[in-house]
């Protein structure tokens, strides 16, 4: 349930930027495709990412309120060229965990509409991969 992620993801980021692994965390919101996902890297450094329009279609997709919103919130835009076709957000430093872990809490509510009720998908992979993209 959403309230479990509310109260579990600051300390589940925590031990993943503390750990020497290389890990993957994503909360799915149903069938659609909509997700967030955090990339922990070596170092301490977690990447953070919302799905953008290139994986979504049809009612999941978001508006141009929703984008406003990510972006306001502090969610970088997608830069295809770069290698980033989701929002994303870097926290270069596990002292930024916290503000990670806020920032996701609210753009479930505010933008996926998440309620305290409501079910979502977790997963958590390790990655071997020296990329930073997940």
């Amino acid at each position: 349930m959403f309230t479990e992620i509310d109260r579990g993801l600051p300390s589940v980021l925590e031990r993943l930027v503390r750990d020497p692994g290389r890990w993957i965390l994503v909360i799915e919101q149903g069938e659609g495709g909509r997700y967030l996902q955090f990339l922990a890297l070596k170092g301490g450094t977690l990447v953070a990412e919302v799905s953008s329009n290139q994986f979504l279609s049809g009612d999941d997709e978001w508006t141009a309120d929703d984008a406003a919103r990510l972006v306001s919130f502090g969610w970088q835009q997608p830069e295809k060229a770069a290698g980033a076709p989701n929002y994303y957000r870097v926290s270069p430093k596990p002292s930024g965990v916290g503000a990670a872990a806020q920032l996701a809490i609210t753009t479930l509510q505010d933008v996926f509409g998440m309620r305290p009720e409501d079910v979502l998908g977790v997963k958590l992979y390790e990655s071997q991969s020296e990329s930073t993209a997940a």
